[in-house]
């Protein structure tokens, strides 16, 4: 793997993509999180305490952003700061299943 690969995950504050964000890091990716906290705990300040969890259990960082998909400027905000190598989509459609989309 090529050094400093971003992974740029959506939803990482929920259930599936913070386990998926840990899995990341411990393969070596650097990680940028983002969620709007429609189906995950949102904490004080607009962090997110799963992934706060998953610094202490990884020993790394996790960029977050509280962030709707749907917000086109804040996204182009994001992406202008950032060299993201990949991204991954998790969503909540509405029912229990969870669908992963890799663009």
């Amino acid at each position: 793997m090529a050094k400093f690969q971003t992974i740029f995950v959506t939803g990482g504050a929920g259930y599936i993509g913070s386990h998926c964000v840990v899995e990341l890091l411990e393969a070596g990716y650097e990680v940028i999180a983002c969620d709007n906290f429609a189906n995950s705990v949102n904490g004080e300040k607009g962090t997110a305490p799963s992934l706060e969890r998953v610094e202490e259990i990884t020993g790394k960082k996790v960029t977050f952003y509280q962030c709707d998909l749907l917000d086109n400027e804040r996204l182009n905000k994001i992406f202008s700061q950032v060299i993201i190598t990949f991204i991954i989509v998790y969503f909540y459609i509405g029912c229990e299943q969870h669908f992963p989309l890799f663009l």
